[in-house]
C-alpha cells in the first residue's frame, strides 16, 4: 500500500507579512480599547477592552505573543537538531536558544518574571526605573547572553544576521527599554491611565514585531540551508531521500545539468 504524505510549503516572506498584519490588527484593537476605556468611560465594553488589552494577561494578545515565541522555539530546535546530525559547530547554541524561547513562551502566558516585582519593591525599596524589579536580573543576563553569542552571530550569513540583530533590538528594546521607562513614569507620576497604557502598548508591539522579524530570519535560514523538513509519525524513515546541499544548486532542464555555487551558502562552515 502506497503511503502519501502531506506537503506544506512555507514562504518566509508571506509568513512575515501575515504575522505583521495580525500584529497591526491586535494593536489597533488594543489601542481602541484603551480609548474606549479612558476617553469614553466604558472599561469593559462587553468584554472587548480586557480581551484586547495589551498589558493584561490571559487574553488574545498574550496568547498570540506566546504562540509566536513557541514558533521561534520550534524553528530553533529544527535548526539545532539538523546541525547536531551533521556534527556541525554551534549546534548547542541553536538548541539552547530553543530552550530560552520555550521559557519566554511559557513566561509570556504565565508572567513568571513579574513574581519578583512586589517582594523586591517591599524588601529592598527599589523604585524609579527599577520599579519592575525583574529588570535587575534581566539586564545582566542579556549582556552576558550577547557577549557569549557574539562569535556565533558573526558567522551567520550577513542578511540573516542583520535581521536577527534587528529582531533583538526590537524585542529587548520593548521588553527592557520600555519597561524601564514605564517603571520610571509610574513611579514619578503615579499615572496608570491612558498615557501609561500607551507606553505598555508600545512595549508589547515592539516585542511582537521583534519576534516576527526573528521568525522571518529563521525561516530564511531553513530555506537556504535545510530546504526540506520531514516529520515522520510512526513507521520507518524512508530509505530513499532527497538531500539538498546548501553549497550547490543543481538546475536540470532538458536533460542538461547546470551547477553553480550558491552566493548565499558558498561560505565557510557557518553557525
Amino acid at each position: 500500500m502506497n503511503k502519501t504524505g502531506v506537503v506544506i510549503r512555507i514562504r518566509p516572506r508571506k509568513v512575515f507579512f501575515l504575522l505583521l498584519a495580525m500584529i497591526v490588527l491586535l494593536v489597533i484593537a488594543g489601542v481602541a480599547g484603551q480609548v474606549i476605556k479612558y476617553k469614553a468611560g466604558h472599561p469593559h465594553m462587553m468584554g472587548f477592552v480586557p480581551k484586547f488589552n495589551l498589558d493584561e494577561e490571559n487574553n488574545i494578545p498574550t496568547y498570540f505573543s506566546s504562540i509566536i515565541l513557541l514558533t521561534a522555539c520550534i524553528l530553533l530546535a529544527v535548526i539545532g537538531l539538523w546541525k547536531q546530525q551533521k556534527g556541525a559547530r554551534y549546534a548547542r547554541h541553536w538548541l539552547f536558544l530553543s530552550i530560552v524561547f520555550l521559557f519566554l513562551s511559557i513566561d509570556e502566558a504565565a508572567s513568571i518574571h513579574e513574581l519578583v516585582n512586589t517582594p523586591f519593591r517591599v524588601t529592598y525599596g527599589v523604585s524609579g526605573m527599577f520599579r519592575f524589579a525583574w529588570v535587575l536580573f534581566a539586564i545582566p543576563l542579556v549582556v552576558l547572553f550577547g557577549i557569549s553569542y557574539l562569535k556565533f552571530l558573526l558567522i551567520i550569513p550577513k542578511r540573516i544576521r542583520l535581521r536577527i540583530i534587528l529582531a533583538g533590538i526590537l524585542y529587548v528594546g520593548g521588553a527592557l527599554g520600555c519597561e524601564l521607562i514605564s517603571g520610571w513614569y509610574q513611579d514619578t507620576t503615579y499615572d496608570v491611565g491612558f498615557n501609561y497604557a500607551m507606553l505598555t502598548a508600545l512595549e508589547e508591539t515592539l516585542e511582537m514585531i521583534g519576534v516576527t522579524v526573528f521568525i522571518y530570519a529563521l525561516l530564511e535560514y531553513i530555506c537556504i540551508h535545510i530546504a526540506e523538513v520531514r516529520l515522520c509519525i510512526g513507521g520507518k524513515i524512508p530509505t530513499k531521500t532527497v538531500v539538498i546541499e546548501p553549497e550547490l544548486i543543481v538546475l536540470q532542464r532538458k536533460n542538461i545539468t547546470f551547477e553553480r555555487n550558491s552566493t548565499l551558502a558558498n561560505k565557510k562552515e557557518d553557525a
